[in-house]
Parts: structure tokens; sequence; C-alpha cells
């Protein structure tokens, strides 16, 4: 787990995701991310996140995420037909 006490810049700053990434070995270039908050698309935008996904069941509004991003969803039920 990795919060907020974990690194020195609280989000939006992508230290957090590097550090997430790192640990788990997986370039930046090469995730996803998804989340409901505007704070963590940017953070995930800035740190390079290959996808960055929003979805409408948090403190964000579709119209705020699709500021950031296209890929905003209603709820994850669109992802459960889809293969990686």
């Amino acid at each position: 787990i990795i919060g907020g006490d974990s690194v020195k810049k609280p989000k939006p700053d992508p230290e957090g995701f590097l550090m997430a990434c790192d640990i788990l070995k997986i370039p930046p270039h090469q995730s996803a991310y998804v989340t409901d908050t505007v704070g963590d698309l940017i953070m995930a935008t800035q740190g390079g996140a290959n996808l960055v996904v929003g979805v409408e069941t948090g403190l964000s509004s579709r119209a705020e995420m699709l500021e950031y991003t296209n890929n905003v969803f209603k709820d994850l039920s669109y992802f459960k037909n889809i293969e990686i």
C-alpha cells in the first residue's frame, strides 16, 4: 500500500504512482490507471500512464473528468467482457 505517508509530494504529484510502478516493475508507459477523481487523472497523466480511465462513481463528475481524459465510463461494468 502506498499512501500519503509514503511520499514527500501528495497527489496530484505523480510520486506515489511512479513509486507503485517501480515496486511492481512496470514502466509507467505500460500501465493503466483507473480512478474516480480528477486529482488521480492528473497524477497518472503526469506520471506517464499509457491509459488513464475515469469512472463516474466517486468525487468527480463526468464533465470534470472529460477535461483530462476521453476514457470516462459510468461504472466498471463496461470492462466485464474485455479480455486482456
